[in-house]
């Protein structure tokens, strides 16, 4: 989708209801803004706006353009938003990667513990057969 300036696309629109009669139509769909302006003579422009940056076509011209109306500052503010949300959600997974790296280490020295009795048990297991053969003997 080729990205262009505010004057084509005005230029665009114009090209379809500048001097004509035309119907609007505006719906909402998923968060964006849907228009369609129809002349009996022209044809249609299509456009949809979503967080400032509008997709347009038209019958006259089908090839889908965008314009981009965020000035620098709306830019550089959701650009700021998006960073921010990365840094806390990165903060969350790093607080839950430490969280599970001391669960396996718990698990780890638990196992550690666990291999450590059962030698000692069956070393116990075994005198317990020693002195009990002997006795019988």
């Amino acid at each position: 989708m080729k990205a262009v300036n505010y004057e084509v696309y005005q230029k665009a629109k114009n090209e379809i209801i500048g001097g004509v009669e035309y119907k609007e139509h505006t719906s909402m769909e998923d968060g964006r803004i849907v228009k369609t302006y129809a002349t009996e003579k022209n044809g249609v422009f299509h456009e949809i706006t979503s967080n400032g940056v509008t997709e347009f076509w038209s019958d006259k011209h089908p090839d889908s353009r965008r314009y981009d109306g965020r000035t620098s500052e709306e830019i550089i503010s959701q650009y700021e938003e998006v960073i921010a949300y990365y840094k806390k959600e990165n903060a969350n997974l790093t607080v839950l990667k430490n969280e599970y790296q001391r669960s396996f280490n718990d698990k780890s020295v638990l196992v550690c513990n666990l291999l450590e009795t059962i030698k000692e048990l069956k070393a116990k297991l075994t005198a317990i057969q020693t002195l009990t053969k002997e006795v019988a003997a």
